[in-house]
């Protein structure tokens, strides 16, 4: 049996399911937050991955059936072997039974199915049957049912891994499906956003179209202007004298208008003066920061100087309260000696004898005694204390009155005389206001006068100039019908000249080709150099738009400190309103006293007044800040319109350069019309006249442009004056914005002053309260009543100064409402001030705009006119040379055509004559030939030997002359192809190239009819075969001559060919430089464009930065209100922690273990409450950071979605806007050439109907002659019928002589009838009757009539002849008619095309300008996009430093919680040692530790009170409150100490009940024994406690000795110090009655000794608390870290990606660019060198063809040669020696020939060989260009990195500082560091 291994199928199935597990998988599941940025970019990758999924999942569902079907085998298999293995040990029953028991029994090894079949889907199929059936039979059952088990347990596992297959796929599947989800709702997005961006779009191009048409209106109006100036020069130059006095007038407006200039001038100079104050004023502001930081250190150090001090001061006061606690032990202890005093006595009482209860009342009356002493003191020192306090509370308060009296009247003073310099400071303005006001109305008006005057002149000039314009289109008219009849005629007349420069044309255009092309790559160079130079510009505008970011972050910076300013103005107006609360509070206070509430309830109402007051003046302040903001916003209006003013003034630059480019292209066709033109020497001197004309005109314009610059300067200087004006009213309501900051300064360093001076004032009294208490103890009464004199004088003196205060504030009151009428007049002012500097600001920027516009156009006029000039002036020598060259070549070719067509004429001549006389020779030769036939058969054979070699050589010049013709045909379909590329580049060609197909057609048909001819001379020759002998000299001279005429044609046509390439090459250099003056036409629009732009970018930038920045600023409010609290939060853990080291040191005295116990736990507890609540803050406000985080990366994320979508669709969008521009400049070129088509037919059909109507005229002219004709012979066939019947009388009557003379004058009359010149038809008719073989016969009379009728007849059928010519002609004339009106309509039609046409080309051009506007306000998007994601960029790492604050503080948190754990550990350990030794001694403990507590506290509170006393005596009146407070714990402690002593008497009392009892029953019997035994047990106890106590009695009398000698020793120092003793004594007095109280109340204390152990209790089950508290903390604290680490790896993350997005993305759109670059140019030199081939493989096989063609020839002329050679040998045999001269010069031809060919050959060769060279180094030349540029875009990339690294790191360190600075520092100082640090980058 062959078992395949476990290991081969699993690593086989692994290896097979991991090539088969789908990539998608990784993918999916592996997906950022910042990948959902690249949805727009993605959407195809998407896709991809998506159709790679499912492929991936087809695969994996085909391997998957792959294994299904190989289980199923294998179960086929499995079931087949174990039908064998049962029949083949069927004679092993037993061990087949137990194999059939094991595979019945067990449904796991073989789940058989229905048919038999093993169901288990997991068995492999790499069984064999052969296999299984021979080692079954050689192996055992036991083998085989482990080996079935194996496969079981590998079924099994194939089972899982398809399961698990299975639910990856659906995992892959889902993930899919949610992918497609997310896409589809991205494509939904997109197509919302696209929707939007579609409106928004809609919307600018209504606005940009209205601004069109706005500036197009400008531009018409402007352009009127212009030409009526123009015109206005010519009609000065024509008309000087006649305008003289108009000159005049005009230079005195012009001099007004310069005056006005210079004004403007000097407020431009005014605006830069004001500039260079706000300069100074912003050092002064720095200076005012750094003096105010410097403030801020001194005052941090003094604080810290105060902090030491405090610090020592602290430290001596615990040295005092260590020496009061060690004094407080002392008593303690004479307490106990005193308690311990009964104890001892009864123990000596039951030594000696019974103790009778006398003896205990004399102890306890003692202690009575004692304790009513210490209360008599006590209570006395209360009442002294508290009559101090009453007296001190007094003099404070009223002390603190009259400081705030006299600092209310100070300040009322000082704001009196800052109220009195500010009216006079105001009054002062007003008047300078007012007379500025005038000066600016006598101005406006003069500028109203001087407009009027101006607009006056401009109408004239523009009535002039409409003049001028209609004769100048009338002369252009006149000129344009002149040239077309001289072209019409030049042409007929050069038609047949051009039909020989066919076959030049042909090479001219093939150099012309060449030439071409190298002129292209150039261009294409030219255009590489431009494209790099557009990138070199691209970078620098970058670089100037980071400087303009760097500008605006510096504006940033100083909006952000005027914001700081209205915050601490703010801050001013909370502390007055806190002041404000601070006073009701004060009046609260003050309503005790019923004599003042009158007062102060005045004074409130004054204070009520005076608040509306300040509100109505900081309303009128706002009011003057809204109008001052207003200002500045009308003057950002102005400077808006400037700038849009100047997008006008390109606009219409713009269109002027488009009617130069127009004006350019008809100087094209001009020049085009005088290349034709060769008798043009009259215009050109013409227009050499017109220039020195124009060259005049020019000069007289530079003058007056001198002139009008002169008066743009004055005004200029007017407007300089204006703008000073202005400086001065801004400069004067900044003052007024200082003084009213000075106001509010000076309120709050009044409060500011008010609280200091309160302040120092109580301290002072403080201090002398300390030198003086001594003597004001002893003269207090006397104080007192001297006090309330004083009180009354005060009350009499505040009365009287509310009084005045009362008159002083109606007087400001007045005062106010004056100010405000001034300020009413003031805004009535400063409205129409606005009004009229509106109005001025509009009519300069009007003329500034004209001035402009007229100083461009004449630059630019002066500059291209200068230009042409001297291009005109090289074109015209040029051309004269050309010309002149031409003239003389065509004078030549004319002299030398005539001559050879006189020669060919007198040939052709000769030859009919030579023709005619060899036929009469032939007539007469042939009588001889026929006798001397025999020796013509010699003749004929030999002539026809001649006539097949001239046959051979006619074949041959056929060959020729077809090779000729292909050569020509596919040099005209090269020519036809070339010319097609040249009419997309250059349409203007189209008008040559018609010509010259015309002229190749005519050629042909030339060159057919010189076929035909040939025809015709071959017949002659084979007419003429006998004669050749005799015609074969003159057939060589023939030859002869024709090559020397072919010769001269030829070296006329290389001089031809060398005159039009130079001609060629002057108009490409002309064009190309024309085609460069347009492409840096087109780049300074761009740059234009682009500057218009980048204005509107920098202001929606500026706008958005503001949002930014509030945004900032509110963030940054909430930053510093959250590091107040913290501030805040700490100050009171830090009182916290004093209170609670004041407690442990409290506590101190306790016993050691206890006290480090709960001191510990104390402290821990409300540390840890603290850090909780401090975790529970970083926890929200760690969360309210990540929520904000998240949001911001969310809002980020989709922005950058929406962006990207955006870029997208905007290059979608630049691409259609593309290729519908190409789409419509292409539709603008056909539309151009149908145009051309057009007039050019249009030109042929004025032709036509010039020609029908001269017809027309010839055909009426005619007519008119016909009818005089016939009228003259009808009137002629009256008279002749009349004489004729006279003649038939005179006849009948006369004789024959008669009839004779008369019939002899008869014909004398006819025949001079007839001989009149006017009458040529009847000329011919008498010539035909009276021919001289017919004559008269007068001898009948038939004969008379019968010649009588038939001249009759001759002359009706003359008429009737001439009346059907003339019907003929009117039907002609008919025709004539309708073709006209025709023709006309065909006119009409196509005037109608032309207009439509150009209507279209209007549309098209206003759609490119469209296009041109969309593409300008898609980059402005785009740029703003880009900015936009600076921003948030920018704020991204806002939030990031403020996650990195947080981050700080959880990190000083932690440490704070790790100290927390170290100390609760430590603690811990300690706790653990005390609670051992107290569970030792708990048991000694348990009775005294009740007792010893209430000792201890008794003490302590004995000492606090001890120490408050010291305290109240060194520290004043802070320790005043905390005494009182004392004295009111201790009154309520004497309550308690009260009944304490009364339970104590009671527990004394049951003692001795318990004594007695005891003692009675000692008495009784042995059977009370155990009783005795435990009462006297009890007795004993209770009189060890009573011992106890007795002793403790004794040490608190001891202590208070001690405290007796210590409290002397005090009063003896206040009597030193304060000179009254009797106080003192009694306060001691009193201070021993508390003590005998407290004495008292021991007993008392007692019962809160329960308390301590429940407190004990609750101390443990906290400590518990704590303890697991403490391990959430660590795990939550855990968590914290981790997840704070995942954050902040998550950031890290994100801001490497973000960065390498950044990064990736500014790569992919400079790779792109340069890609797209690269492609550009590869594609255009992948065309041009696809060209070069394609040309190079037509020329290699016209080459081919040629050189087989040649080789044919060749082959064809040694033929020839070998033929003629043995011609040459017969003929030698034959002939003579002319034969020999004649194959000789012939033999030598062909050598020529070859010859010929051969150099023809090597040249070809040699070009090929050149081409392939400079394709070669145009190659090298592209990949070195690659290379270069790939090296540029690895530099430009590390420099932009390099750049990036920097602003990162340059933006880190301000952050970095601004965390570091200290939280004491102002945020003002922040924004000086960061504009400093943004300065210094």
């Amino acid at each position: 049996m062959y078992i395949f291994s476990d290991e081969t199928i699993l690593s086989d199935f692994m290896m097979h399911s991991d090539e088969t597990l789908p990539s998608t998988s990784v993918t999916h599941n592996v997906r950022s937050s910042t990948d959902v940025v690249f949805v727009p970019s993605d959407l195809s990758n998407y896709r991809n991955r998506i159709d790679a999924s499912v492929d991936e999942q087809r695969k994996y569902r085909q391997v998957l059936a792959s294994l299904n079907n190989k289980v199923m085998k294998y179960r086929e298999r499995t079931a087949k072997s174990v039908a064998e293995i049962n029949a083949s040990y069927v004679s092993n029953v037993d061990a087949a039974g137990d194999v059939v028991q094991v595979v019945s029994r067990s449904p796991e090894i073989l789940r058989l199915g229905p048919d038999g079949l093993s169901a288990n889907p997991l068995l492999p199929s790499s069984f064999i049957d052969t296999g299984l059936k021979t080692e079954l039979r050689d192996s055992s059952t036991d083998t085989m049912i482990q080996q079935l088990r194996n496969e079981q347990i590998r079924n099994d596992s194939l089972e899982d891994l398809n399961d698990i297959y299975r639910e990856q796929a659906e995992v892959v599947m889902r993930m899919n499906q949610n992918l497609k989800d997310e896409l589809l709702k991205t494509q939904k997005e997109l197509m919302k956003i696209t929707h939007e961006r579609e409106m928004e779009r809609c919307l600018l191009r209504q606005n940009d179209e209205k601004k069109k048409r706005t500036a197009d209106a400008q531009c018409q109006h402007m352009l009127e202007l212009w030409v009526a100036f123009n015109r206005l020069r010519r009609q000065v130059r024509d008309l000087r004298t006649e305008t003289e006095n108009d000159l005049d007038r005009q230079r005195t407006e012009f001099v007004r208008c310069a005056n006005n200039m210079e004004a403007v001038i000097r407020q431009a100079e005014m605006k830069r003066k004001h500039a260079t104050l706000q300069e100074i004023k912003s050092e002064d502001a720095m200076n005012d920061l750094l003096k105010k930081y410097e403030d801020v250190a001194v005052r941090n150090i003094k604080l810290e100087h105060e902090l030491n001090d405090s610090n020592r001061r602290a430290a001596f006061m615990e040295d005092l309260v260590k020496k009061a606690n060690e004094e407080r032990d002392a008593a303690k202890d004479s307490l106990k000696k005193i308690h311990l005093i009964p104890e001892l006595d009864e123990i000596r009482g039951r030594r000696s004898r019974s103790i009778s209860p006398d003896g205990f009342l004399v102890y306890f009356n003692t202690i009575r005694l004692v304790r009513a002493a210490l209360q008599e003191k006590n209570n006395e020192i209360k009442n002294y204390k508290r009559k101090c306090s009453e007296y001190q509370d007094k003099l404070s308060e009223r002390e603190n009155r009259l400081t705030r009296m006299e600092e209310s009247r100070r300040k009322n003073d000082e704001e009196f005389l800052d109220l009195k310099k500010e009216n006079d400071k105001i009054r002062r303005d007003k008047e300078e206001i007012e007379r500025k006001f005038r000066r600016l109305n006598e101005r406006f008006g003069r500028l109203d006068t001087e407009k009027n005057a101006t607009q006056k002149a401009i109408e004239q000039l523009q009535n002039e100039i409409h003049s001028l314009n209609i004769n100048h289109q009338e002369t252009l008219n006149a000129i344009f019908m002149r040239q077309q009849e001289e072209l019409a005629e030049r042409r007929k007349h050069f038609e047949y000249e051009l039909e020989e420069r066919d076959t030049d044309s042909t090479q001219r255009l093939s150099i012309l080709k060449n030439e071409l092309k190298k002129f292209r790559n150039e261009v294409e160079e030219l255009r590489d150099q431009l494209r790099n130079a557009e990138a070199e510009c691209v970078a620098e505008r970058r670089r100037i738009a980071e400087k303009e970011n760097i500008i605006l972050e510096h504006q940033l910076a100083l909006r952000n400190s005027r914001d700081e300013n209205r915050d601490i103005r703010v801050a001013s107006d909370a502390k007055d309103i806190r002041i404000v609360e601070l006073q009701r509070h004060t009046d609260d206070l003050e309503l005790e006293s019923k004599q003042k509430d009158e007062t102060l309830n005045e004074l409130r109402n004054e204070k009520s007044i005076l608040m509306t007051e300040n509100a109505s003046l900081l309303a009128d302040i706002n009011t003057l800040r809204a109008n001052v903001m207003e200002n500045k916003n009308t003057i950002e209006q102005n400077e808006e319109a400037l700038e849009n003013a100047t997008t006008k003034i390109s606009e219409i630059t713009k269109q002027l350069k488009d009617r130069d480019q127009k004006i350019l292209l008809l100087e094209k066709t001009l020049a085009d019309y005088e290349l034709k033109i060769y008798s043009t020497n009259e215009q050109i001197l013409k227009t050499k006249m017109e220039q020195t004309m124009r060259m005049e005109e020019f000069e007289q314009n530079t003058g007056l442009i001198a002139k009008l610059n002169q008066e743009k300067s004055i005004l200029l200087k007017e407007r300089s004056e204006l703008e000073n004006e202005l400086d001065r009213l801004s400069n004067a309501t900044i003052e007024l914005e200082k003084k009213i900051t000075d106001l509010e300064k000076c309120i709050e360093s009044h409060n500011i002053y008010f609280q200091e001076a309160v302040l120092h004032d109580v301290l002072e009294q403080y201090r002398v309260k300390e030198r003086e208490t001594s003597q004001a103890l002893t003269n207090s009464q006397f104080e007192i009543i001297r006090l309330n004199e004083m009180v009354d004088r005060i009350n009499s003196e505040h009365n009287a100064e509310l009084k005045r205060v009362h008159r002083e504030y109606r007087e400001t009151e007045e005062k106010v409402i004056q100010k405000k009428t001034e300020i009413e007049n003031y805004d009535d002012t400063i409205f129409t001030l606005r009004k009229n500097k509106e109005y001025l600001e509009k009519s300069l920027a009007l003329a500034e705009e004209k001035m402009k516009e007229l100083s461009l156009r004449c630059e630019n006029v002066t500059f291209g006119k200068e230009k042409l000039r001297i291009q005109l002036d090289e074109e015209k020598e040029r051309c004269e040379k050309e010309m002149s060259s031409l003239r003389q070549q065509l004078n030549a070719i004319q002299e030398r055509f005539i001559e050879e067509s006189t020669e060919w004429e007198r040939i052709c001549a000769e030859k009919d004559s030579s023709y005619n006389l060899e036929i009469l020779e032939m007539k007469n030769d042939m009588k001889i030939l026929n006798d001397k036939l025999q020796q013509s058969q010699e003749t004929e054979s030999n002539l026809r030997r001649k006539l097949v070699d001239l046959n051979l050589f006619i074949d041959r010049e056929k060959d020729a002359a077809k090779l000729s013709q292909s050569e020509m045909d596919k040099k005209d379909e090269e020519i036809k192809f070339e010319l097609e590329k040249l009419n997309q580049e250059r349409y203007k060609w189209n008008e040559k190239i018609r010509l010259k197909d015309e002229e190749l057609m005519k050629a042909r048909y030339n060159t057919e009819n010189l076929q035909t001819k040939c025809l015709g001379l071959e017949k002659t020759l084979r007419s003429l075969e006998s004669r050749l002998d005799k015609k074969t000299q003159n057939v060589s001279m023939a030859e002869n001559e024709m090559k020397q005429i072919e010769d001269r044609i030829a070296s006329h046509r290389n001089e031809e060919a060398i005159l039009k390439s130079n001609l060629a090459d002057s108009e490409r250099e002309k064009n190309d430089l024309k085609i460069q003056r347009d492409e840096l036409k087109a780049s300074l629009r761009e740059a234009l464009i682009q500057a218009e732009e980048m204005k509107n970018n920098e202001d929606f930038l500026r706008k958005e930065i503001g949002v930014m920045k509030n945004k900032l600023q509110d963030k940054e409010k909430q930053t510093e209100k959250l590091s107040n609290d913290l501030k805040q939060l700490e100050n009171e853990n830090k009182n916290l922690e004093v209170a609670l080291s004041v407690k442990t040191n409290d506590l101190s005295t306790l016993t050691v273990q206890c006290k480090q116990s709960e001191d510990t736990q104390k402290q821990m507890i409300r540390e840890l409450e603290e850090e909780k609540e401090k975790s529970y803050e970083a926890e929200k406000t760690i969360a309210t950071l990540q929520a904000e985080n998240g949001k911001l990366s969310d809002k980020l994320n989709h922005i950058c979605t929406v962006l990207e979508q955006k870029t997208t669709i905007n290059q979608q969008a630049m691409d259609d806007m593309i290729e519908n521009y190409k789409v419509a400049e292409k539709g603008r070129i056909e539309a151009i050439r149908q145009t051309e088509n057009i007039v050019a037919e249009l030109n042929n059909l004025k032709n036509l109907l010039d020609i029908e109507n001269a017809k027309r005229m010839n055909t009426e002219q005619k007519l008119a002659e016909s009818e005089m004709t016939r009228k003259e012979l009808v009137e002629k066939v009256a008279q002749f019928e009349n004489s004729a019947r006279k003649a038939l009388s005179f006849a009948k009557a006369h004789n024959l002589p008669l009839s004779q003379t008369y019939a002899s004058e008869m014909d004398t009359e006819i025949s001079r009838d007839f001989s009149r010149p006017d009458e040529e038809p009847l000329r011919r008719s008498s010539s035909a009757f009276l021919s001289p073989h017919v004559r008269f016969n007068f001898n009948s009379e038939v004969e008379s009539i019968s010649s009588v009728e038939i001249i009759f007849r001759h002359l009706k059928d003359r008429i009737d002849e001439l009346e059907q010519a003339k019907a003929d002609e009117s039907t002609a004339l008919i025709r004539l008619k309708a073709d006209r009106e025709r023709i006309s309509e065909e006119n009409r039609k196509n005037l109608d095309k032309i207009h439509l046409l150009e209507r279209k080309l209007i549309e098209l051009e206003e759609d490119k300008r469209l296009l041109e506007s969309r593409l300008s306000s898609s980059r402005q998007l785009l740029v703003s996009h880009e900015e936009n994601l600076q921003a948030k960029e920018n704020e991204r790492k806002a939030l990031k430093t403020r996650v990195v604050s947080a981050d700080l503080h959880a990190r000083d948190k932690e440490a704070r919680l790790s100290s927390l754990t170290e100390q609760v550990a430590a603690l811990r350990t300690e706790l653990a040692t005390v609670e051992d030794e107290r569970k030792k001694l708990e048991e000694f403990r348990k009775m005294w530790e009740e007792e010893r507590f209430l000792y201890e506290s008794t003490r302590k509170e004995a000492d606090s009170k001890i120490e408050q006393y010291w305290t109240d005596m060194k520290s004043a009146i802070s320790a005043k409150e905390k005494l009182k407070e004392r004295l009111d714990e201790t009154e309520h402690l004497l309550a308690r100490t009260r009944q304490q002593c009364a339970e104590l008497e009671k527990a004394n009392k049951e003692y001795r009940n318990m004594l007695e009892q005891a003692k009675v029953d000692e008495d009784l019997g042995e059977d009370r024994g155990k009783q005795d035994d435990h009462t006297k047990i009890d007795g004993s106890d209770l009189l060890s406690k009573l011992n106890t106590l007795q002793h403790e009695y004794d040490n608190c009398l001891f202590r208070l000795r001690t405290s007796d000698l210590a409290k002397q020793s005090l009063e003896n120092e206040l009597d030193e110090a304060r000179n009254r003793q009797k106080q003192t004594s009694h306060r001691i007095a009193n201070m021993q009655h508390k003590l005998e109280e407290l004495v008292a109340e021991k007993n008392g204390l007692q019962e809160r000794l329960n308390i301590m152990q429940k407190q004990e209790m609750d101390n443990k089950q906290m400590e518990k608390d704590i303890c697991t508290e403490l391990e959430k903390l660590r795990a939550e604290k855990i968590t914290l870290l981790a997840e704070i680490e995942e954050l902040k790896r998550r950031l890290s993350r994100a801001e490497v990606e973000r960065r390498e997005f950044d990064a990736c993305r500014a790569r992919l759109e400079r790779e792109r660019l340069t890609l797209k670059r690269n492609i550009e140019t590869l594609e255009v030199e992948k065309q041009r060198t696809d060209a070069t081939m394609r040309q190079i493989t037509s020329e290699r096989q016209a080459l081919d063809k040629s050189l087989t063609a040649m080789e044919k020839e060749n082959m064809e002329l040694y033929r020839n040669c070998t033929q003629l050679q043995n011609q040459v040998v017969q003929l030698e045999k034959e002939n003579s020696s002319n034969l020999v001269k004649e194959s000789a010069t012939q033999l030598r031809a062909l050598e020529n020939k070859l010859l010929l060919a051969q150099r023809e050959r090597r040249q070809i060769e040699q070009q090929l060989e050149q081409r392939e060279l400079a394709y070669a180094q145009k190659i090298k030349l592209l990949e070195s260009k690659v290379t270069a540029l790939k090296e540029q875009l690895n530099s430009e990339r590390k420099r932009r990195l390099e750049v990036v690294e920097r602003t990162a790191i340059v933006r880190r360190d301000p952050r970095e500082l601004r965390s570091g600075l200290d939280d004491s520092v102002a945020p003002a100082i922040i924004t000086f560091f960061t504009k400093t640090l943004s300065a210094s980058c």
